[in-house]
């Protein structure tokens, strides 16, 4: 998690809590890293002390002088979006893996909120992914025959360029601060 508060695993050699360290440290000591985009599944974030560790986490890039991007969750409904996907390309087209916004979890929602509410009070910029991916009703789980999921939470390779480069210029406008 891009945050100090993660207990759960070992990311390499180092503790989570160590490598957040590490990397924090290398960033902030680095005056060539201007910009720092951070993107997570941030499902812990619905446990406040998560949510403030992140924050602080911000809240110090932003103290450091560096301008922080935030690119929120990919909805989800829990389903391995790739596996349906793959089934079905295998009957020679993509489809049938679409799914409604309406059956992405509120927490998903929740978080984005606390997300976009974060970026904001620290003048970083927020890029919603559910806007992308779904317009008003549905969700897509392939654009233009590319794939996007890798699973039930990421993005795949292609899905993450197709994806970014559809956040365009608004991307490129706070990659450029």
């Amino acid at each position: 998690a891009p945050h100090a508060g993660d207990q759960r695993h070992r990311a390499g050699k180092l503790s989570c809590p160590d490598f957040h360290a590490s990397a924090m440290a290398t960033i902030l000591e680095t005056p060539s890293i201007r910009t720092v985009v951070i993107s997570a599944t941030f499902g812990d974030l619905v446990h406040r002390a998560n949510a403030a560790a992140f924050e602080e986490t911000v809240a110090k890039l932003v103290n450091h002088g560096k301008s922080v991007v935030i690119v929120g969750p990919t909805p989800s409904t829990n389903v391995d979006f790739a596996q349906c996907l793959l089934r079905s390309a295998r009957r020679g087209k993509l489809g049938g893996c679409d799914f409604e916004r309406s059956q992405v979890s509120p927490v998903h929602f929740r978080v984005v909120d606390q997300l976009r509410e974060i970026a904001q009070s620290h003048g970083g910029a927020f890029h919603d992914l559910t806007d992308i991916i779904c317009n008003g009703i549905h969700c897509r789980t392939s654009i233009d025959d590319i794939i996007v999921y890798r699973d039930s939470g990421h993005l795949s390779r292609e899905g993450s360029r197709l994806v970014f480069g559809m956040l365009g210029p608004e991307l490129a406008k706070n990659l450029a601060k």
